[in-house]
């Protein structure tokens, strides 16, 4: 829970950071001069800071301000990836095996999905009881999450 706690923080202390830019950011397109902001977005499927964080800070300044950000969001959080040998990687995520599952269902529809789909992909994932098995359920039906499942069984084949 401490880590949960201290990953909150460090997000809270990094959105707000990209808020000041963001705003920084508003203020010279106003005047002409501009770009976008990128913000990475560190996290995992089943951490009460995370899914708090997603739901309710990332997603409606998203809302708000998606014409100028850049997202990149990595799945991945506080797991560890450790060499097995035969050059493939056994991964432990700090929640257990569940949330690898929700991380990989998130990983995958990176490759397969544009971000603003990925976007409300992961913010219903998020907004549910049990984010990490929910991936399949909140997909606009069968093509959208076959995407992300041809992505996950090229994965597993590789």
């Amino acid at each position: 829970m401490v880590r949960c706690v201290c990953f909150l923080v460090a997000c809270a202390a990094l959105l707000l950071l990209a808020v000041a830019a963001v705003s920084a950011q508003v203020q010279r397109q106003v005047s002409g001069v501009g770009g976008r902001v990128k913000i990475e977005v560190y996290f995992e499927s089943l951490c009460p800071d995370s899914v708090h964080f997603f739901t309710h800070q990332l997603y409606p300044t998203w809302l708000d301000l998606r014409d100028i950000m850049d997202l990149v969001f990595v799945p991945f959080g506080k797991a560890r990836a450790t060499p097995t040998g035969t050059g493939d990687y056994e991964f432990e995520c700090q929640h257990g095996p569940d949330e690898c599952y929700g991380n990989k269902v998130m990983s995958c529809a990176q490759e397969s999905l544009p971000i603003h789909t990925q976007m409300e992909f992961f913010h219903c994932m998020m907004s549910k009881p049990y984010p990490a098995s929910t991936g399949e359920q909140v997909s606009e039906g069968e093509r959208l999450y076959g995407q992300v499942r041809n992505v996950m069984v090229q994965t597993e084949s590789v």
